[in-house]
């Protein structure tokens, strides 16, 4: 049910789905129940239940369909149940910032509530959650809740609010990276940096793609950061010396049509050689 894949087809997440749904129903079949007694199956049970409601991680980059959203919604309800109860050992399992996130992002994919309270809800869990710990959970809380939030903003055009809000996000997280050395969950930060990169937006002016990117590395690993400097010095040396001595090796970049006008965009090319050289290791 859980293998990953940035691939998506509706047969492959009717897998996840059922195997799912069949790990919820397994639970509860007084068979297996009776053939281990020693077993923890509410576990088993609440573990189903959080994974179904991550089908949907990450701006539901799967795209489970609205249909299987409100699928899951009806089995959430099962943890919710769980959840009321103050005295069920749910809660020694499941955080309640993750448990709130599962919920309301599942309700807004499955239509039941609109975009600006799923971002109003988004913004009250990260900005209540006060965690700078990095276990698993706190990583996620840190790292996937802006995630979440940067993936409701694609295609709309920024106001001055949600422009302030996303700076200070920015600013946040890469507080928090800068001081992940030695994590305990390593694997999940680095995940979720992965798709932290994927959601994010410009603020022209403001930060950058690359800007973001070069402070990860200084993060994760700065021998990397500092290779990359390396490479992009190099990287424009050697594009400088192609310049002056085989220009017509560059004929076609920025649509130059001779040697006249790859010496005439000098500049420019240098320029993209760089940052090119400066990038190259983010992936």
């Amino acid at each position: 049910a859980l293998y990953d894949t940035f691939f998506y087809a509706d047969d492959t997440n009717n897998e996840r789905f059922y195997a799912l749904q069949r790990g919820i129903e397994v639970s509860k079949d007084p068979f297996y129940l009776n053939e281990t007694p020693d077993y923890n199956w509410s576990l088993h049970l609440y573990r189903s239940l959080e994974h179904m409601g991550q089908l949907t991680e990450r701006g539901n980059r799967w795209h489970i369909s609205t249909q299987m959203c409100q699928k899951i919604c009806e089995y959430l309800q099962i943890l919710k149940t769980h959840w009321d109860d103050p005295q069920d050992s749910v809660h020694k399992y499941i955080k309640e910032y993750s448990y709130e996130l599962i919920m309301i992002r599942n309700e807004y994919f499955a239509g039941f509530i609109s975009l600006d309270e799923y971002q109003s809800k988004l913004l009250d869990i990260y900005n209540n959650f006060s965690d700078d710990s990095y276990d698993m959970y706190s990583v996620q809380m840190n790292l996937l809740i802006p995630s979440e939030y940067i993936s409701t903003l694609k295609g709309q055009r920024l106001s001055v609010r949600k422009s302030s809000i996303l700076k200070n996000i920015y600013d946040r997280v890469v507080d928090y990276v800068l001081n992940s050395a030695n994590s305990d969950a390593f694997n999940f930060l680095q995940e979720y940096l992965v798709g932290f990169l994927e959601e994010f937006i410009e603020i022209p002016g403001v930060v950058s793609f690359e800007e973001m990117g070069l402070n990860f590395l200084v993060a994760l690993h700065p021998p990397t950061y500092v290779h990359s400097l390396q490479v992009g010095d190099i990287t424009k040396l050697l594009t400088e010396y192609l310049i002056i001595y085989k220009p017509e090796e560059l004929i076609g970049i920025f649509d130059t049509q001779n040697k006249e006008q790859v010496i005439e965009q000098k500049e420019k090319i240098l320029n993209y050689a760089y940052h090119s050289g400066l990038c190259h290791d983010f992936g």
